[in-house]
C-alpha cells in the first residue's frame, strides 16, 4: 500500500480525481458565471478541511464536501483557474517569490529577461506579472 497515508485503508483514501467524480455530471447545469452549459466542476476554495494531492509538480487542492464546489463552463474554469495565481495548481511561483520579484523590477537596475532567468519563468510571465495581469491576489 505505498503512497497510502498511514492508518489509513484504501477504501478511507479519496483522491482528487475521485472527489470530482463523486460530484456527478457538470453537464446537467448551468455555468456559475455565464449562464452557458456547464462542463466542469471547479474547486471555490475555503473548505476548513481542504485536502491536497501532488501530481507530479502539482498541488492539487479539493474537498469532500459538494458545497465548496460549483458548475462551470471550460473557458470560465480556466479563467478562474489563471486569476488565483499561486492558489493556481500549475502556479510556477511562490507568493513570497512574485512580492521578491516585482520589488526587485520596481528598484530598477535589473531587467525582466533577467528576472525571468533568475526565477525560472519566461520574459512574458515576468511582465504579466509586474503590469499585475498575472497573481493578482498577491500584493
Amino acid at each position: 500500500m505505498r503512497g497510502w497515508p498511514k492508518g489509513k485503508s484504501r477504501k478511507e483514501v479519496v483522491g482528487y480525481a475521485a472527489a470530482h467524480y463523486r460530484m456527478g455530471s457538470a453537464n446537467t447545469h448551468v455555468c456559475a458565471r455565464c449562464g452557458e452549459q456547464a462542463q466542469e466542476w471547479a474547486y471555490k476554495g475555503g473548505c476548513p478541511n481542504e485536502l491536497t494531492q501532488t501530481v507530479r509538480k502539482w498541488e492539487l487542492k479539493y474537498s469532500l464536501d459538494p458545497g465548496f464546489y460549483e458548475p462551470l463552463c471550460s473557458s470560465c474554469h480556466i479563467t478562474q483557474d489563471h486569476s488565483r495565481g499561486v492558489s493556481w495548481y500549475a502556479a510556477k511561483l511562490t507568493e513570497d517569490q512574485v512580492r521578491a520579484l516585482r520589488a526587485e523590477y520596481a528598484a530598477g537596475g535589473i531587467s525582466q529577461a533577467k528576472l525571468a532567468l533568475k526565477y525560472g519563468v519566461s520574459p512574458p510571465a515576468v511582465q504579466r506579472i509586474v503590469t499585475g495581469r498575472t497573481y493578482k491576489n498577491v500584493q
